[in-house]
């Protein structure tokens, strides 16, 4: 006679496998939390440049395209791409004006963004306008907001005068033949002097003449067709009474066109009065210079 127990049906004696080796395989897969913290915290900033690059983008576009109707001598349409706060200061013809009198605009060639941000609904360009010319432009943007479109609220030029000196011709003269030098045809092209720099680094309201107690002297200086790492030489000097600063070197960021800066603060707290000249050359002899005066 069987048991109740043996009537059992045999699949209630069996024993469930212990899963324990499988949960325990499972927890060491499972990333450690300061590692999702970290893959969070890269995400957030990738987020950040993406959103940053998305708002800022139409910024670049409403620029680009008043350049383009400014240079097909479209200057109602490109009047257009400004906001009512500047039409209201500025009538067309004003604006037509001020294209002509600043004839970089109608002659621009292309457009480098150097520094773009959005702060509290207010748009910031800086950007460098390159004419048909050769010559380059320090231009800063002001652009808001209007039915959900970007408008350019103001513009500002940072370069006009002798302080922002083309150098090109005098640099190409200064140039030695030297086809096994890699250097040989880097140019000097642009000296920019002033008292003060945005924050990337620009001069601010350039000038070629400044005050025995303007504190540091800032300088811009343009090079083209320059090599990665080339060391670029400037002297400082006193012309009146041939004396100069310790020299300084910078070595090239980048191929090609390239912009260095430098600072010089004066001795003694006070610059001596008189004429002045600061003078840039490379490894290989290429030299050019600027001039400017203390008062």
């Amino acid at each position: 006679m069987l048991s109740k127990h043996c009537s059992k049906d045999p699949e209630e004696h069996v024993i469930p496998p212990d899963t324990s080796l499988d949960k325990q395989k499972e927890i060491k897969k499972t990333p450690p939390l300061w590692f999702k913290s970290l893959l969070g915290f890269v995400a957030l900033i990738i987020s950040a440049i993406l959103i940053n690059t998305f708002f800022t983008e139409d910024l670049t576009d409403v620029v680009e395209n008043q350049m383009k109707a400014v240079r097909k001598d479209q200057l109602v349409e490109a009047y257009a791409f400004s906001s009512k706060k500047f039409q209201e200061k500025t009538s067309l013809d004003a604006f037509e004006e001020f294209m002509k009198k600043h004839p970089a605009f109608s002659e621009n060639k292309s457009l480098k963004f150097l520094e773009r941000n959005v702060s509290n609904e207010i748009g910031t360009l800086d950007c460098v306008i390159t004419t048909i010319h050769e010559k380059k432009i320090l231009v800063e943007y002001k652009l808001v907001k209007e039915e959900d479109k970007w408008k350019i609220q103001s513009i500002r030029l940072e370069d006009i005068g002798n302080a922002f000196q083309d150098t090109r011709d005098e640099s190409k003269k200064n140039t030695k033949s030297n086809p096994s030098d890699q250097i040989s045809s880097l140019k000097f092209t642009q000296f920019v002097l002033g008292n003060s720099l945005s924050q990337m680094g620009l001069v601010k309201n350039p000038t070629n003449i400044f005050k025995t107690n303007s504190g540091d002297i800032y300088l811009n200086l343009y090079v083209d067709e320059v090599s990665t790492g080339t060391p670029i030489n400037i002297l400082f000097k006193h012309i009146d009474s041939n004396s100069s600063l310790n020299s300084v070197t910078s070595k090239a960021p980048n191929d090609g066109e390239a912009l260095l800066s430098f600072v010089f603060s004066p001795p003694n707290n006070s610059w001596p009065k008189g004429n002045y000249r600061i003078k840039a050359f490379s490894p290989n002899e290429i030299s050019n210079s600027i001039e400017f005066k203390v008062e």
